[in-house]
């Protein structure tokens, strides 16, 4: 394909008239943009910075003309790559020669890199390990459990079943941390930044059960005699086998388990549902019971774990709600706020000033950044 046959595609996916195919074929020219200089076909495309300038002003073209309306939108998969072109390349230091984009550059005066690896883990007798600075290998062995870090994820191995007892071990991610955990049924546990999961060394018993505060995605290990269990914000996600995630930050008191693979009880006092695949229950604001969502966006819901923010019709404390926990920053409000909605994706794998950057003109806000204090206010302000 030819550079300028590319540029017309760029348009239709950005208009949102481009057809699926279509779509597919620009994501897949974009995806380059990620990969290095050496997937670039110049001698078709021409030059990748050039090219990349004229994604970019196309997208901020776009971005102009919606911006009196309340919802800003990108309009499919392809925009969001054009977006995430425009971050991975560096097309900033194009447009950094405008009055705008030096203020911008004033305002956010450090960057702080995407949360990484980082956990703590508690051990039964209280006892607190680091995870995140920890050297692949054992880390203890204790009642029949080895305790390992391996591959950068945390995982258990029962080694005698005579001696296995269980104690309870607390793993811990900060704000700006990450980690994967090995449960010892084989359950395998993302868990997001500022969450907490609580569980035993061995799953004694008829059930397995695990306390989590925070988010988590969990692959849960097949085993129709021992039932698995979930306790989060006073509710109970019971399966047998299945993929799933749960959303229950404590501080949000906004509870959602979003199914992805299999069948989950989910009961709250004396309300249960049953999920079936891309079904999701949350808790009503008006009584604390359990709605079921029937058709939620499964890649919206699992963005995080992909290396996404990915937005749809969100408010903006929404956003910055994943941005403080994310880069590990205290946000402020100044003055009125946009009342706008956000619907895009830009990389989780970036640092903060592209994505403060990224996110001015579709808000309609602009960002002060000093140290991990970020301010926020209406792009009308002074």
């Amino acid at each position: 394909m030819k550079r300028v046959e590319f540029e017309k595609l760029v348009d239709k996916c950005l208009a949102g008239n481009a057809s699926t195919n279509e779509q597919e074929l620009v994501d897949r020219y974009l995806d380059n943009f990620q990969k290095g200089r050496q997937e670039w076909n110049y001698l078709n495309m021409g030059d990748q910075d050039e090219v990349g300038k004229e994604i970019f002003l196309r997208v901020k073209e776009q971005l102009a003309a919606q911006q009196n309306q309340k919802v800003i939108r990108f309009r499919r998969l392809s925009v969001a790559a054009a977006v995430l072109a425009v971050l991975f390349i560096g097309i900033y230091h194009y447009s950094a020669r405008t009055g705008q984009e030096l203020s911008q550059n004033e305002r956010i005066k450090n960057d702080i890199p995407p949360a990484t690896d980082k956990a703590t883990l508690t051990l039964a007798d209280g006892s607190v390990v680091n995870l995140t600075d920890l050297k692949e290998g054992e880390v203890k062995v204790e009642n029949g459990i080895r305790i390992s870090k391996r591959n950068g994820q945390l995982e258990y191995e029962v080694t005698s079943n005579q001696s296995a007892k269980a104690a309870y071990n607390t793993i811990t991610t900060p704000k700006g941390g990450k980690f994967v955990i090995l449960l010892p049924d084989g359950t395998k546990v993302w868990l997001n930044a500022a969450s907490s999961l609580h569980y035993p060394t061995a799953f004694k018993g008829k059930e397995r059960r695990v306390e989590l505060d925070g988010e988590g995605y969990f692959e849960v290990a097949k085993n129709k005699a021992k039932p698995f269990h979930v306790e989060a914000d006073g509710t109970d996600v019971e399966v047998l086998g299945t993929h799933f995630n749960i959303s229950s930050y404590s501080q949000d008191q906004n509870f959602k388990t979003t199914l992805l693979e299999g069948a989950v009880k989910v009961s709250r006092a004396n309300n249960s549902i049953v999920l079936k695949p891309s079904q999701q229950a949350r808790l009503s604001g008006a009584d604390g019971s359990l709605l079921r969502e029937p058709n939620v966006d499964i890649e919206e819901v699992m963005a995080w774990k992909d290396g996404l923010f990915r937005f749809k019709n969100a408010e903006l404390k929404d956003i910055m709600q994943e941005i403080q926990r994310w880069y590990d920053v205290d946000v402020k409000y100044e003055g009125n706020l946009p009342e706008a909605q956000f619907t895009g994706f830009i990389s989780r794998k970036v640092s903060i000033s592209s994505v403060l950057k990224m996110l001015e003109p579709g808000v309609g806000v602009q960002f002060s950044l000093e140290g991990r204090n970020l301010v926020v206010k209406s792009a009308g302000s002074k």
